[in-house]
């Protein structure tokens, strides 16, 4: 326990003993009182192999023992389904549905993943940050669930088979509010040094809480105005106090790269599992405010869940969900031609409006490996106002002293820039890298304005919070951490939920004319990742090719639109293709070998590619390298000579 409070060596250690008994009474809560009642699940079927939910009853179910079976390999795809019934003491109380699937420690960052269906409904993404899903909120007892989970194992986490196990238990929204209340001030404290004011108020107000709860009775109703008590009291001492006078303006987000060590199917489960969760959590918490980038992840989930597609439309009209970002995907900007980055905002912009109604005015691209200057030119003509990016921070040698600027760009043209300093390193001659994948939690967001380089020029910075690739975004534990700094903390910025948009519009008008506003010319050079540039030059020849051939074919079109209107819809179709093979860590070949090859793949279409066994294929002597086939002449049309 003592590694998340401070080193302390002094003449009064009742600080220290304080803060450690305020640990001791929330680690106790949480083992004890939180899930006060819960029953094991089993009678699970399984059933190995790709199928859609459409599909549930085809293909071979058998009997899984929670036990002694196991499942799984590498890139596994599989089904698990049963049916319970809640418990009739369960009557009067909450229930969450809990997924065990480890063999044994803790899970996996990303393997095993899931869908999670109820009674036919797709109702939330499972993994290792979101392994419970709200069932009931007033459970009356005898309600019967059938349950169906679409479950993916990892290649590149996969550790060996895993169990499958599930539990239904009873939560306590009492005791849940208050660990959440006892918790985010003392991260706070535990922030600050024995002698600061800060540490030393909260952990007196805490100490006061604590003694308020009443351990020691069996009756529950005596408990819980304990606990009402001990609530009340924080909401004095701590919660109504003035906050730091700066302010953390969040936005939740779930940062997925379109394919890295994965191939684009997971891509596709990536998006739906994570939006799906989100939009859970959105009814569970009516202040979360959630943003999303690249068009193509929407046009996944548009093609595969529409039903998590319509909720997102809902949440969008109803001021909750921000679809910004710009681009098609988070494309490289250093290889990529400017033509490419054109359309890159071309067919982004028009999908966001075309189903969204929205024109976006941030280019959102927090995981790019530099950003050419010639990006201001580009983004201004596009009708984009503000660019975002945490990457640039990843520096290995120099720091980029700047956090809020204008970018002049090779023309001149300037752009509003701010990169989001979210981190929770204090000490900045360890490490100065932030993330787009912040926790929303004290230790980000008091480090993130410790971090933050333009304090002279405004007080308010941007933070995205959320777990990426896979990790479902946003957690419970961050929405209710960000509900109490909400309210203030002393010794902590205030936390804000609002969209990113919300948050540059203010900007703009705050730092217009201000003398303190520096100026960034010309590249921002990442000093990381610079092999991406040079390797993997076969998938960089593709791309470039594919770009000299879809700007022959666009000026064919022009020239005879009134002939090839079906060509011209054709050549979107390209184009889009094309856009989706430019995020970044593919094209940039920062890829498992299975997503090199795929990506490879985009630019031989339309032709269909021939098996193996055909002798045309030469395992030695292709012009690819060994093993890679080679395209036989003057059959792959317009391709072959494309790549001759």
């Amino acid at each position: 326990m003592s590694h998340v409070d401070i080193r302390f060596t002094d003449k009064n250690s009742e600080r220290f003993m304080l803060a450690r008994r305020v640990y001791k009474v929330i680690e106790d809560l949480e083992n004890e009182y939180l899930y006060p009642d819960s029953e094991t699940l089993g009678g699970f079927k399984f059933r190995d192999g790709q199928y859609k939910f459409s599909q549930i009853d085809e293909g071979e179910w058998t009997d899984f023992d929670s036990e002694n079976d196991y499942w799984g390999y590498k890139e596994d795809y599989a089904w698990f389904r049963h049916s319970f019934t809640v418990p009739e003491r369960f009557a009067g109380r909450p229930v969450v549905y809990q997924l065990t699937p480890s063999a044994s420690g803790p899970w996996n960052r990303s393997n095993p993943q899931f869908i999670m269906y109820f009674n036919g409904e797709l109702r939330q993404g499972g993994d290792s940050n979101h392994s419970e899903i709200r069932l009931l909120d007033c459970a009356k007892g005898g309600e019967k669930f059938d349950c169906c989970l679409n479950a993916y194992s990892d290649a590149w986490e996969f550790k060996g088979k895993l169990r499958m196990g599930a539990r239904l238990k009873v939560v306590d929204d009492l005791v849940n509010r208050l660990i959440f209340d006892l918790k985010t001030p003392l991260k706070v404290a535990s922030l600050y040094d024995a002698d600061d004011l800060p540490r030393i108020d909260i952990v007196k107000a805490l100490n006061d809480a604590v003694n308020l709860i009443d351990f020691n009775t069996a009756d529950y109703d005596t408990f819980a105005a304990s606990a009402e008590a001990a609530i009340d009291l924080l909401d004095r001492e701590i919660y109504s106090k003035d906050a730091m006078d700066a302010t953390a303006c969040c936005i939740g987000h779930t940062h997925i790269d379109v394919a890295w060590l994965w191939r684009l199917r997971q891509t596709r489960e990536k998006a739906g599992r994570s939006f799906a969760t989100v939009l859970k959590l959105m009814e569970e918490y009516p202040e979360y405010k959630f943003m999303s980038s690249q068009a193509q992840l929407y046009a996944f989930v548009k093609e595969d869940y529409p039903e998590v597609y319509e909720g997102i439309k809902k949440m969008i009209a109803a001021g909750r969900w921000e679809v910004e970002g710009s681009m098609w995907v988070e494309s490289d900007t250093n290889v990529t031609s400017g033509e490419s980055l054109v359309r890159q905002f071309l067919v982004g912009k028009r999908f966001f409006k075309d189903e969204f109604g929205v024109d976006n005015k941030i280019m959102w691209l927090p995981d790019v490996f530099g950003y050419s200057a010639a990006l201001p030119q580009i983004m201004k003509k596009a009708g984009i106002d503000y660019f975002m990016t945490t990457k640039i921070s990843w520096n290995e040698f120099n720091k980029v002293p700047y956090d809020t600027f204008m970018w002049k760009g090779i023309d001149g043209t300037e752009i509003l820039s701010h990169f989001s300093p979210s981190t929770d390193c204090f000490d900045e001659s360890d490490c100065w890298q932030t993330t787009y994948n912040a926790y929303l939690n004290p230790e980000h967001i008091l480090g993130g304005w410790h971090r933050y380089s333009q304090k002279d020029l405004n007080k308010e910075y941007l933070c995205t919070f959320g777990h990426g690739d896979g990790g479902g975004g946003p957690t419970r534990d961050m929405l209710e951490m960000g509900h109490r700094m909400a309210k203030g903390i002393p010794g902590c910025p205030k936390v804000k939920q609002e969209f990113a948009i919300d948050f540059y519009h203010d900007l703009e008008k705050e730092v217009k004319g201000s003398r303190r506003l520096p100026k960034w010319a010309g590249e921002l050079y990442l000093e990381f990742h610079r092999g991406t540039l040079t390797s993997q030059g076969r998938n960089k020849r593709y791309n470039r090719k594919s770009e000299l051939l879809y700007h022959d074919m666009e000026t064919i079109c022009a020239i005879a639109e009134h002939r090839l209107l079906r060509r011209k819809r054709l050549l979107a179709d390209y184009i889009q293709r094309l856009s989706q093979s430019r995020a970044h860590p593919r094209w940039l070949a920062q890829v498992l070998a299975e997503g090199s090859q795929q990506r490879v793949s985009l630019h031989l279409r339309p032709r269909r590619r021939r098996r193996r066994t055909d002798p045309r294929y030469a395992r030695n002597g292709s012009p690819h390298g060994k093993g890679h086939p080679r395209l036989p002449e003057g059959q792959a049309g317009v391709c072959d000579r494309l790549l001759s």
